[in-house]
């Protein structure tokens, strides 16, 4: 089965998630307006995605109530459907604990339905989830960073946009190998080589 997947503001359609509590809103409409043109599958007759968040612990007021409040938002905004199904949001304490975030994703990926999930803080839990998500698409390199195929995607014009969120044309799938440069031949003064 496929699943409807959101990666740090691409789409594809595995099973993968979206990372960063201040892209939430975005990368869910991202995921609900590319899934409308992208014919992807859901795991039942309702579009579930997933916050697994820190409630209460440290990060909790980067990633906690309010993450629910704008992923609600975002729900709303979107008009309550993608593909014709309605959207339905859950979300789960992670407690900060990596064991503790992948049996809550294995728990919502084998018999949740919940077809993407979001907003994952902070590292461990979001490794943990990777890692039980386990992206068709998408590999580990030697030096540590997930290389997955990209969209490469334009800004419509407002005239074009049918709808809320709709913003983007998907214009090309570049492969992760090309689409991520090795670190050993970054020009970043930053990147230890």
């Amino acid at each position: 089965m496929k699943r409807l997947s959101v990666g740090d503001m691409a789409v594809a359609l595995d099973r993968s998630i979206a990372s960063g509590p201040s892209t939430l809103a975005a990368a869910m409409a991202l995921a609900m307006s590319f899934a409308s043109g992208a014919q992807a599958q859901v795991s039942t007759d309702v579009v579930k995605i997933g916050l697994l968040i820190d409630m209460s612990g440290s990060y909790s007021d980067l990633s906690g109530a309010g993450s629910v409040v704008a992923g609600r938002m975002a729900v709303e905004d979107f008009g309550g459907k993608v593909l014709g199904k309605p959207i339905e949001l859950v979300f789960a304490d992670s407690q900060n604990k990596a064991d503790v975030a992948a049996t809550k994703a294995r728990e919502w990926f084998d018999t949740g339905n919940v077809d993407a999930i979001l907003d994952r803080v902070p590292t461990n839990v979001a490794l943990a989830v990777m890692e039980v998500a386990a992206i068709p698409n998408g590999t580990i390199r030697d030096d540590g960073r997930l290389v997955h195929d990209m969209l490469l995607v334009q800004v419509k014009k407002p005239s074009e946009s049918k709808s809320p969120w709709d913003y983007y044309h998907v214009r090309d799938l570049i492969p992760g190998d090309q689409a991520f440069k090795p670190l050993a031949q970054s020009t970043c003064p930053l990147v230890k080589k």
